[in-house]
């Protein structure tokens, strides 16, 4: 009890924080897609549609393909689409229509600034085995901070590609800028491995933080038992839960990440009711196992986990000086050192947190670039 109080203390600042920071930066949400019931009816005109269901102008124009103004006033049944449609068109143009106009870019450079910043200080501390467990937890109160209370869960990793995903139902809508966007999140985890979702990603560090708050002072052994999944079966969960989620944004448009958002943690009170249910539900089993959500289903952690065999900096393990005490293996908050170690083809997320650095008592371990002594593939002698 006294490992879970401290637990809701920490989500209640967030919230609290959160709340007040949201309101500063004008309390827009990422991507609001409308699920409430649609009033349709063939007698309805585009105009009374569009006011029923607080549909935007804007999009209202590009879900009837309008040419002028005047055509607002046409009856729905005059047009050649079916309500099926029409209602799938309109939550894709809701959605890209809220994902527009909530973007400040004063907030987004200020953002990629720091992001960079903090991940160049990070990259610079690892790369010299410097991370120890109480700069740790500090990089995690400070990422927490500037990036989940001070600007909430926009923009986070998960952002652009749960966008891609709810829009879906519009093929032409995805070459935009948030491709872009995912393309950059990837290609700094190709530079230095998962270091987005390790040391800036609101939710991630947040749940790794927690994980940490149930271990000792060397952070290399559980207060309260922790357990590790098997990467074969949290990696099935993570492809179904994805799989699900494309399927029924193709076909119906429906985000189900929307619902159940973990992220809004760090939007104050405009997390749904669900949502909370969900969210404290991921970081209470954070404290007994590693990064929940992340694991299980986190669709940007799906993609950048198959990314991860092209990162140029990563954990490397010099097989020539390794004992084999396993010390790695069992501090590791997941199985990945087991897994590198016992050179299995398939590797779990590697989360760049530094914790088999701090426990080799060789100085076997390094985060490096691909070298002959650090290549993970090849054989002991």
């Amino acid at each position: 009890m006294k490992r879970v109080l401290p637990i809701f203390l920490v989500i209640f600042l967030i919230v609290l924080f959160s709340g007040i920071t949201n309101g500063i930066w004008g309390n827009h949400e990422e991507n609001k897609v409308e699920n409430e019931k649609m009033i349709i009816t063939d007698r309805m005109t585009v105009a009374e549609y569009g006011r029923l269901n607080r549909i935007p102008r804007p999009a209202l124009i590009k879900i009837f393909n309008l040419i002028q103004l005047s055509d607002t006033n046409k009856y729905i049944g005059r047009f050649s689409y079916d309500k099926s449609y029409i209602l799938k068109k309109t939550k894709v143009e809701i959605a890209e229509f809220t994902e527009e106009h909530s973007k400040n870019p004063i907030r987004y450079t200020i953002h990629f600034i720091l992001s960079i910043l903090l991940m160049s200080v990070v990259f610079y501390m690892i790369r010299k085995s410097r991370i120890n467990p109480t700069s740790r937890k500090y990089f995690y109160i400070i990422s927490i901070i500037v990036f989940g209370i001070g600007f909430n869960s926009n923009p986070s990793p998960m952002g652009p590609l749960k966008n891609t995903m709810s829009l879906l139902g519009n093929i032409t809508e995805i070459i935009h800028p948030r491709l872009f966007a995912i393309l950059t999140y990837l290609i700094i985890g190709i530079v230095a491995n998962k270091f987005l979702c390790s040391w800036v990603c609101q939710l991630g560090v947040l749940q790794d933080f927690i994980f940490r708050l149930n271990r000792n002072k060397k952070d290399n052994k559980a207060i309260i038992k922790q357990f590790k999944i098997p990467f074969i079966l949290s990696n099935s969960l993570r492809i179904i839960f994805f799989t699900t989620t494309i399927v029924i944004s193709f076909l119906w448009a429906i985000n189900i990440i929307d619902s159940i958002n973990p992220f809004a943690v760090f939007d104050g009170l405009n997390i749904k009711i669900f949502g909370w249910f969900f969210a404290i539900g991921i970081l209470i089993i954070s404290i007994f196992i590693y990064r929940p959500w992340c694991y299980l289903f986190c669709p940007f952690g799906l993609l950048s986990w198959l990314f991860e065999k092209l990162s140029i900096y990563k954990i490397r393990v010099n097989y020539k000086t390794c004992t084999s005490c396993n010390a790695c293996a069992k501090a590791c908050p997941s199985n990945t050192m087991s897994a590198i170690l016992e050179k299995k083809k398939i590797i779990p997320d590697c989360f760049s947190c530094g914790t088999c650095i701090n426990e080799c008592p060789s100085d076997t371990i390094k985060f490096d670039v691909r070298k002959k002594q650090y290549n993970i593939l090849e054989k002991r002698k």
